[in-house]
C-alpha cells in the first residue's frame, strides 16, 4: 500500500536525483520535481502554482509518484501553468492509483466525459519521459477512441444564447456602464482612494471583450495598454514591443470620438508569455471603444498618484512609456508595490514581463461573478441555472455568424480559432437550421416571456414608450437605458427586458409599420441575412399582440384592432 511520502523523503530525493530533478518552465521559473509546490511564472500576487497534496502522496506509491512529479515537470517545461495544474488537479481528485494499464482500462470505463481526455494526456506525458517503460500503455492509448463529445452549442443549459437572452444580457450591461458612470473613480470616503472603483471598472472591461470579442481570460491576460490603440496608430500584429514614437497620454490621444483596435494574443500554444499573436488585430466598436477609454483614463489617474505618493518623478514620455507596459488587467499588487525609485519601476513593468498581470483563473472568476451580479433572466431557465460563461459566448458569437451565411474563415477570425475548430457551426445540417427557425419562429416559451412584459395601466409617474403621432405603445422600466438607446422607437423596443407593452394599445399598427419597412428593404435589394435584426422586432410584435389577445379574452374584453 502507499505510503504518505515524508517531506525528509522528498529532501532525500533532491539529494538522490541532483541536478536531474531541476527544471525551467516554459515561463521561466526554477523549480525541483520534489518540491511540494511549483510556481511558474509571474501572474497573480505570487505566481500561478502547482501544489503537491497529501492525498496524491498517499494514493500512489513511491514509484509512481517519483514517475510523475518528473514526468509532469518535464511537461511543464513547455505547457502553460494553467495546463500543467489541469492534469494535476485531475491526479489528485481521480480514483487512479497507479499508472497501470489494467487501472487506467477501469478508469476509462468509468468515464464521467473528462477521464478520458486526461488519461491520454497522461499516457503520453509519462511516454515521453520513459518510451520503454510505457510503450505498452502508448500503443493502447493510440487506438482509444476519443470521446464522442461533441460541443453542447444547441443545449439551453450549456449552449448558444436565445435572442432574447442574448439582447437581455447586452442590455444589462448597457444599464450596469451607465451606473458605474454614475458612480465615477472618486468616492466620498474611502480607505484605499478609490481604487476598487478602478477595479470595478476593470471587471467590467474584461466582461464586456469576453462578450464582444469571445476571447477567454488566457487570451485577456496578456494585454498590456501598448496593445490598445487609436486606429489612427498603427498595431503591428508582428510586433509587441513599446511604441517610443508615440505618445501614449490617456488625456490627449484617447478621446471618446476614437474607435481602437487591440492586438490579441493566444493562448493554448507552446510559446510564453506575450509570444503568440492573432494573425491581425481586432477592431473594437465605438461603443466599446468609448469604454475601454474611460477605464484607461481612470487607471492612468490613479498609477499617476500611486508613484506621486511614493515621491516617483517621471517627465511626459517617461509617465507614457510605463503606463503602455502596464497590464490593462491588473492584479492589486501593483498598487501595493513601493518602487524605490524610478530605476526600480522600469525594471519591474516591462514591455513584455508577466508582472502584475492576473492569472487566467482568478480573471475568469472576477469575469463570471460580474455577469452573475447583473441578474440577467432567461426566458427559457430558471434563475438558478441561467449561467453566463465564456463558452457560452464562443457558442453564440459562432451560431450566429453561420446563420448569417459568413465564411468559416471569418467564422474562425471572430472566434480566434482554427478553420477545423470553428467548422461545428458551419456543419448544422439543412434540418438543423430548419428546426432553429421553427422553435424560434413558434416558440411557445417565447409567450412565457413576454407574458410578464405586458402592462393592464400606466401610472403617472412612469415613462411613457409613445410613437411620433402620439399613440402608446407601453412604458419603460428604466429611463436611463432609454435615453441611451439607439433603436427606432416604439418597434425597437418590442422584446426589450426594459420594455412593457401596454394591453390595450395598438401594437398591430407597429407589426404592420415593421412588416412593410422589411418589405421596401427588400425591394431595394437588401438581402434577407442582412434584416434579421428587424425580423426578430416582427416576431416580438407578433408574440406581444399574442400575449395581449390572451390575456385580454380572459377578462372578457374585445379587442379588434
Amino acid at each position: 500500500m502507499p505510503n504518505s511520502t515524508s517531506h525528509n523523503k522528498l529532501v532525500e530525493l533532491r539529494t538522490q536525483y541532483g541536478k536531474d530533478a531541476e527544471f525551467v518552465s516554459k515561463d521561466g521559473f526554477s523549480f525541483n520535481a520534489f518540491d511540494d509546490v511549483w510556481t511558474l511564472n509571474a501572474l497573480g500576487r505570487t505566481g500561478e502554482k502547482v501544489v503537491w497534496e497529501d492525498r496524491f502522496n498517499k494514493k500512489f506509491n513511491l514509484e509512481d509518484q517519483i514517475v510523475l512529479r518528473l514526468a509532469v515537470a518535464k511537461y511543464a517545461k513547455t505547457r502553460a501553468a494553467s495546463t500543467v495544474n489541469s492534469l494535476t488537479n485531475w491526479l489528485h481528485r481521480t480514483n487512479l492509483k497507479n499508472i497501470e494499464l489494467h487501472e487506467l482500462k477501469t478508469i476509462v470505463l468509468e468515464d464521467n466525459g473528462e477521464a478520458r481526455k486526461y488519461v491520454k494526456t497522461l499516457v503520453q506525458v509519462c511516454y515521453r519521459f520513459d518510451s520503454e517503460r510505457f510503450n505498452q500503455i502508448y500503443e493502447w492509448s493510440r487506438k482509444l477512441e476519443s470521446s464522442n463529445y461533441k460541443p453542447p452549442i444547441f443545449d439551453i443549459e450549456k449552449g448558444a444564447f436565445s435572442d432574447l437572452e442574448n439582447n437581455a444580457i447586452n442590455v444589462a450591461m448597457n444599464q450596469r456602464f451607465i451606473a458605474l458612470q454614475s458612480d465615477g473613480y472618486e468616492p466620498a470616503s474611502s480607505k484605499n482612494s478609490g481604487i476598487s472603483y478602478v477595479q470595478r471598472a476593470q471587471n467590467f472591461i474584461a466582461a464586456r471583450l469576453t462578450l464582444t470579442l469571445g476571447r477567454r481570460p488566457s487570451n485577456l491576460i496578456q494585454l498590456k495598454w501598448l496593445d490598445i490603440l487609436p486606429r489612427s496608430i498603427p498595431l503591428e500584429s508582428s510586433d509587441n514591443t513599446d511604441f517610443p514614437n508615440h505618445s501614449l497620454d490617456a488625456d490627449e490621444h484617447f478621446v471618446d470620438d476614437d474607435e481602437l483596435h487591440v492586438r490579441m494574443f493566444l493562448a493554448k500554444h507552446k510559446n510564453r508569455f506575450r509570444e503568440a499573436v492573432e494573425t491581425s488585430p481586432l477592431i473594437l466598436n465605438h461603443l466599446l471603444s468609448r469604454e475601454i477609454i474611460w477605464y484607461r483614463q481612470g487607471y492612468f489617474s490613479f498609477f499617476r498618484k500611486h508613484l506621486k505618493s511614493q515621491n516617483i518623478t517621471l517627465s511626459r514620455s517617461e509617465m507614457d512609456k510605463v503606463f503602455s507596459r502596464c497590464p490593462v488587467f491588473f492584479h492589486s499588487s501593483l498598487f501595493d508595490t513601493h518602487f524605490l525609485n524610478k530605476k526600480i519601476l522600469f525594471e519591474a513593468i516591462t514591455a513584455n514581463g508577466s508582472g502584475f498581470h492576473y492569472d487566467s483563473t482568478t480573471l475568469n472568476a472576477n469575469i463570471r461573478n460580474m455577469f452573475e451580479s447583473l441578474l440577467v433572466c432567461s426566458e427559457r431557465l430558471p434563475k438558478d441555472k441561467f449561467k453566463i460563461g465564456n463558452n457560452r459566448i464562443r457558442h453564440t458569437i459562432g451560431t450566429n455568424a453561420a446563420r448569417d451565411n459568413l465564411h468559416i474563415a471569418v467564422i474562425a477570425k471572430q472566434l480566434g480559432n482554427t478553420v477545423g475548430a470553428a467548422r461545428i457551426y458551419i456543419d448544422m445540417s439543412d434540418e438543423v437550421r430548419a428546426e432553429i427557425d421553427r422553435k424560434f419562429l413558434g416558440n411557445e416559451t417565447l409567450l412565457k416571456a413576454f407574458s410578464s412584459e405586458i402592462s393592464v395601466k400606466l401610472e403617472g409617474s412612469e415613462i411613457l414608450i409613445i410613437d411620433v403621432s402620439g399613440e402608446i405603445a407601453g412604458k419603460s422600466k428604466n429611463v436611463k437605458t432609454c435615453l441611451t438607446c439607439t433603436r427606432k422607437k416604439p418597434i425597437g423596443c418590442y422584446g426589450c427586458s426594459n420594455f412593457k407593452a401596454l394591453v390595450t394599445a395598438n401594437h398591430r399598427l407597429y407589426l404592420e409599420e415593421a412588416m412593410e419597412l422589411y418589405q421596401i428593404r427588400l425591394d431595394m435589394g437588401q438581402q434577407e441575412k442582412t434584416l434579421v435584426e428587424l425580423k426578430k422586432q416582427i416576431r416580438y410584435i407578433e408574440v406581444t399582440i399574442e400575449v395581449c389577445d390572451r390575456f385580454l379574452s380572459l377578462e372578457g374584453t374585445s379587442h379588434d384592432k
